[in-house]
């Protein structure tokens, strides 16, 4: 005989599968990145306007030329 599955798991093993798909999804299809030779730099930033993540531009140069006083003094 078996046991009933607590609602409690269930929400586990859902939350779970949910998750997994998620992440299959985003193996399988990927959001799109800008290409190596882009003639531009690319710059990602966050809502506040400040920097996320920089994509170098065709000749691999690396950032997009941004003001300094928003990074932390590590990277100066």
């Amino acid at each position: 005989m078996t046991r009933p599955v607590p609602p409690k798991r269930k929400l586990q093993l859902a939350l779970a599968a949910a998750l997994s798909l998620l992440l299959l999804a985003d193996q399988l299809w990927p959001p799109p990145l800008p290409e190596r030779s882009a003639p531009q730099a690319q710059l990602v930033v966050a809502r506040d306007g400040t920097p996320l993540r920089a994509f170098p531009d065709g000749e691999q140069h690396p950032c997009a030329p941004f003001p300094t006083a928003n990074t932390s003094g590590a990277t100066r």
